[in-house]
């Protein structure tokens, strides 16, 4: 085990062998493909996922393979996934496996240790990395600074349309679209719109999982990232490959330092370690995790505390008063400091070359400094 990366049997990149699903999924399919395989071959009774419906995701059960693939591409909402879940299988217990973020498997998790029939159900977590979750207002100003007034005059279409890594789409009664690129959408969804809670939860890698699954976050290319966390998720990602239902290769560890494993430990896991100390420091709420800070929290990370904590502050003031008002009428405004808080501190003038001559100049001294 990784100290900062969770339970670790193998790093892998994949993507699936139907071109379909590896076109229409956010990042590779190898999540829609290894749910289709665990169908097909009897090893689950059905699986729980995220599908639309009515321009908002939903939880299903399901064992019909075309509601999975419908099931398709990311979505960027709360989705109260236990409240289908946990009635349906304490009425009719069955094996399922299951896509999740974090924090609908720590809620899964607890209720299987209260419920004996939601223990006997679980088969597979396919746990999905997470940076925040945001409300769904977060649309209407997307949509604002495309000049759109939603809801109203447009149909919001998905999250991540069209080649990787996807677009924010809207469509006409006309039935023209109009588009805006993820990250630019991220701008204005992530600073503006996150749940206050996704600021102090530290497990954006899914560490419950059997297998956790997300983007690969460099290169820009169609690859699924793939850690498996234990052995029936190693086993199952096998079952799929023999079944040339997926194509995977085995991460190097120059690949896994430069794609999302590492980031978001960076992103997520350390800053909302800090952030919670912080906060326990000043006497007000904050979460309680059993991460250990001093062990987390050292060497030349320990310099970025305080960047974390500013970013935590200045977002939500932000998000307050007067200024929340002014940006939600300011959509082009709203993206341009949603960007500078998102990438806040690189967006510092001079930040990123200060911290390459920090880095030099610790390295000179023959400090061991964690990239």
């Amino acid at each position: 085990m990784v100290q900062d990366r969770g339970p670790t049997r193998l790093y892998l990149m994949g993507h699936s062998t139907d071109p379909e699903i590896r076109q229409k999924s956010a990042s590779g399919g190898v999540a829609t493909s290894l749910l289709l395989h665990l169908l097909e071959t009897r090893q689950v009774d059905e699986v729980a996922v995220i599908g639309m419906d009515n321009e908002r995701p939903v939880a299903r059960l399901t064992g019909d393979p075309q509601v999975v693939r419908d099931s398709m591409m990311s979505k960027y909402g709360p989705v109260p996934m236990l409240a289908t879940l946990i009635p349906e299988l304490r009425k009719r217990p069955r094996r399922i496996a299951m896509t999740v973020t974090p924090c609908q498997l720590g809620g899964w998790v607890r209720a299987t240790e209260r419920i004996a029939k939601l223990r006997e159900s679980t088969v597979l977590a396919l746990g999905l990395f997470c940076g925040q979750i945001q409300s769904y207002d977060s649309i209407t100003s997307i949509a604002a600074t495309l000049g759109i007034q939603y809801p109203g005059e447009a149909k919001f279409k998905a999250w991540r349309d069209g080649p990787y890594p996807g677009s924010a789409s809207f469509e006409f009664l006309d039935g023209t679209t109009v588009e805006k690129p993820l990250y630019a959408c991220l701008d204005v969804a992530v600073p503006h719109f996150s749940l206050h809670r996704c600021f102090l939860c530290p497990d954006g890698g899914n560490w419950l999982a059997d297998i956790t699954m997300g983007d690969i976050h460099h290169g820009g290319i169609d690859e699924t990232v793939i850690v498996c966390r234990t052995l029936k998720g190693q086993l199952a990602i096998k079952s799929a490959q023999m079944s040339d239902m997926i194509q995977i290769q085995e991460l190097t560890l120059a690949q896994v330092e430069e794609c999302v494993i590492k980031g978001i430990t960076r992103s997520k896991l350390l800053p909302a370690i800090a952030r919670n100390a912080w906060l326990k420091e000043r006497g007000d709420a904050a979460p309680e995790f059993d991460y250990d800070p001093a062990t987390l929290l050292q060497r030349f990370i320990k310099r970025l505390v305080p960047f974390w904590i500013w970013k935590y502050r200045l977002t939500f003031w932000a998000r307050t008063g007067w200024r929340r008002r002014f940006l939600l009428n300011h959509p082009a405004t709203m993206e341009k400091t949603g960007h500078f808080l998102y990438y806040f501190p690189a967006t510092i003038p001079g930040y990123t070359v200060a911290i390459k001559a920090a880095k030099l100049f610790l390295q000179m001294l023959g400090t061991n400094v964690r990239k």
